[in-house]
């Protein structure tokens, strides 16, 4: 029977010894495998003892379990010294070597250990009697001086708590005790058993729950071959469940709060100052870029890498490499500096295209103000003189507005495009009024110079689109604005058609724009998209206008992701085009074009009232009177019953006085604002103009007024100078049918 339990302890040890041949890597295990080895040929030992049939052979045997018995103390001290980080003189190592090897030798004296010794036999197994003898005493004596060594070293990692923990302190504290009590206890009693195996096993089993725990690998040769391959100031080294290992000497120096971090503790012990937990913390999850630190004078990074075992097979820990950044770091505050300086300059920019985008609009209101009531003067004399000359002047005047009118809507356009605001604003749109606008709008200009305007569109193409008919519009006249400016003779075209797109909701919108004027150069062609470049100036020193047409047409035309292609032959003419994509709202075809724009070139200014509403009544609010002046003017004849205010006040007491069937109001006013005053109508629950339909009246809006309005849902907008037409056709949309006569 104890033949079989010195088996299974036997075999208990060989796998003991397989695993920590398993989890070796660096010097730092070779203790521990020479404690698991001289254990395992102790048992071997035990188990030749129980089987043998003669004294000699049991001998034999007995000499193989004083391998573990003389050297096994050692081996155990020298793997607690490694456990505790504690280092041990070479000195010291050999000394105990030779004494060990000494007492181990004397064993294969005979005499030397044993007076005498005899074999007997037992219920099937076999056991020594034996005498001491006075080697023998040696032998306990220098066994009792290493217990006492180990159990030194033990209690003054217990006292000092350094580069270690509690658990395995009281763990080779156990391992210990078991070993010396068992020892000498089974000789005290005069058992016939060996209790020793069961001790080496239980101290194998210990060590194995330490090396479980504990990283075991060379530290000093990881920061050794990291500082030598990397170029670091400096390694630290953590185990794979973020305890703290070792580190360098260089980083100590630099991180103070290194040197006293204990071994086997985790980094977030209370001791160590926030600033490197935060680092360890940080540097641990995947992807962080590298900390850095200004310590001693050194700009340092701080990486972390993994490392394995030999096989790459096992995740052993992380190296954290500290490294001299200096020159980098002092380049990057350069950088930021001169960065900081560009973004203050940007800054500095923005306020200024801030400051310009506001005198513009200012500007704007300010121009646009008289204008309006030179062009609606002017109205008035197109429909109540009959004297061709009188009529003539009234038209050069309508003219020079518009003109001047185009050259206000070109700088403010440029304006919002420099500073980045300007927007798509999608809507349905019917595109045979939508050219037809266009037309209108120059074909007086092309008929004075005596040019042929060609229209040329296609009887298929969609009738209703989505998009930004303002800006397509904008852009189509400005191409032939120009086409009529730099041609003398000959003809302008416009032609639009249609591609079918992947999308059955959607077509491909093509334009083209030529004409027979003089064509550019290839150097002409490079300076034409440049802002307030003409080109040929002593040729074309007559043509009117800004120079900014086609910055902003192919900007517009950008915003709308499209682009505007050039073709030009100099002396001969030029063809502009460009291709947008555009939502189908009503698939209906367009139908015949051509007899729409011959109309309108035959049109001539005869005025007729588009209704009358005698019964109806309205405000109209502004603070300049000329502008109601001309208001009143132009809806002379439309028989309409007007009250009018210069200043919100007076409009809020006509308000709460008279109920009006429109309301039109005009944004800029001294003390309170067109927005102020729609949310007081809007707001009174007990106006009786609460439902009134309000129209606003600007000469140009300030940014972020146009969402305040639309907040407060006014019934429309109209923008000065106000062209009457329009007028009307909003009066005739908003005014109580019954009250209408069209």
């Amino acid at each position: 029977m104890y033949s079989l339990v010195y088996l299974i302890l036997l075999a208990i040890s060989v796998v003991n010894a397989i695993i920590l041949v398993k989890i070796s890597e660096y010097r730092q295990i070779t203790p521990f495998l020479l404690l698991a080895g001289t254990v395992t040929v102790s048992m071997f030992g035990y188990l030749g003892i129980t089987i043998s049939t003669v004294t000699q052979e049991a001998l034999f045997a007995n000499r193989l379990t004083y391998l573990c018995g003389t050297f096994g103390m050692f081996f155990l001290f020298m793997c607690i010294c490694s456990i505790l980080g504690v280092h041990v003189p070479k000195a010291v190592v050999t000394i105990w070597l030779l004494a060990d090897m000494e007492l181990y030798a004397a064993t294969w004296i005979p005499g030397a250990y044993y007076k005498s010794a005899n074999l007997y036999h037992e219920s099937g197994y076999a056991y020594l009697v034996k005498e001491y003898a006075f080697h023998h005493t040696i032998y306990f004596v220098a066994v009792a001086i290493e217990a006492c060594i180990s159990f030194g070293v033990i209690l003054a990692s217990l006292k000092r708590q350094e580069r270690t923990s509690w658990l395995y302190t009281v763990l080779l504290g156990t391992a210990e005790v078991l070993s010396v009590v068992l020892y000498f206890g089974e000789r005290a009693l005069g058992l016939k058993i060996e209790f020793l195996p069961f001790t080496y096993l239980v101290i194998e089993i210990i060590m194995l729950i330490i090396l479980a725990r504990i990283s075991v690998y060379d530290s000093q040769k990881i920061l050794s071959e990291t500082v030598k391959n990397t170029f670091t100031l400096g390694a630290v080294i953590l185990d794979a469940q973020k305890r703290f290992v070792d580190c360098d000497e260089n980083a100590k120096v630099l991180f103070p709060e290194l040197s006293v971090l204990k071994k086997d503790r985790t980094v977030t012990d209370p001791l160590l100052i926030s600033e490197f937990n935060e680092w360890v913390d940080e540097s641990l999850k995947h992807n962080v870029k590298p900390k850095f630190y200004q310590r001693k004078g050194i700009d340092i990074k701080i990486e972390v890498a993994p490392f394995y075992n030999k096989s790459k097979t096992k995740h052993m820990g992380y190296v954290f490499r500290l490294t001299d950044d200096s020159n980098n770091q002092q380049h990057i505050r350069r950088l930021t500096q001169m960065s900081k300086a560009a973004e203050e300059a940007a800054d500095a920019a923005e306020a200024a295209a801030d400051a310009k985008g506001k005198f513009m609009s200012a500007m704007s209101h300010e121009i646009r103000t008289p204008v309006n009531a030179i062009l609606g003067f002017d109205e008035m004399i197109l429909r109540e003189s009959n004297q061709p000359e009188i009529t003539s002047y009234a038209r050069d005047i309508q003219s020079a507005g518009s003109t001047l009118l185009t050259i206000i809507g070109d700088f403010l356009d440029f304006s919002k495009i420099e500073a980045g605001r300007m927007e798509v604003v999608s809507v349905e749109y019917n595109v045979a009024s939508m050219l037809k606008d266009v037309v209108s709008l120059v074909q007086q200009r092309a008929a004075d110079k005596g040019l042929e305007l060609v229209v040329d569109v296609s009887n298929l193409l969609p009738g209703v689109l989505y998009g930004d008919v303002n800006k397509i519009k904008q852009v189509i006249t400005n191409l032939l604005t120009n086409a009529v400016k730099y041609t003398e003779k000959g003809r302008v075209r416009l032609r639009v058609d249609f591609d079918e797109s992947a999308s059955p909701e959607e077509i491909l919108l093509n334009v083209w724009v030529s004409d027979t004027g003089i064509g550019m150069t290839k150097d002409t062609l490079n300076k034409i998209f440049m802002p307030f470049e003409r080109f040929d100036l002593v040729k074309n020193k007559q043509v009117e206008g800004t120079g900014l047409g086609l910055v902003i047409s192919r900007k517009f035309l950008e915003l709308m992701e499209s682009s505007l292609d050039v073709k030009s032959i100099y002396g001969e003419g030029s063809t502009f085009s460009f291709s947008m994509r555009q939502d189908v709202v009503d698939k209906t075809p367009l139908g015949d074009f051509t007899e729409a724009v011959e109309k309108l070139k035959e049109e001539k200014h005869d005025y007729r009232v588009a209704f009358t509403a005698p019964d109806a009544r309205v405000l109209v609010v502004d603070d300049t009177p000329i502008n109601i002046t001309v208001f009143r003017a132009l809806l002379k004849k439309t028989l309409l019953s007007i009250d009018e205010a210069t200043t919100a006040k007076a409009a809020i007491g006509h308000i709460n006085e008279t109920k009006y069937d429109m309301i039109f109001i005009d944004h800029y006013m001294p003390e309170t604002d067109g927005i102020k005053l729609l949310s007081h109508i809007k707001e009174d629950n007990e106006s009786v103009n609460k439902e009134t339909p309000v129209i606003v009246m600007s000469a140009g809006l300030p940014e972020g007024a146009l969402e305040s309005y639309e907040a407060l849902k006014p019934a429309g907008y109209l923008t000065k100078p106000i062209l009457y037409n329009l007028l009307e056709e909003t009066i005739i949309k908003n005014l109580p049918a019954d009250k209408v006569s069209v």
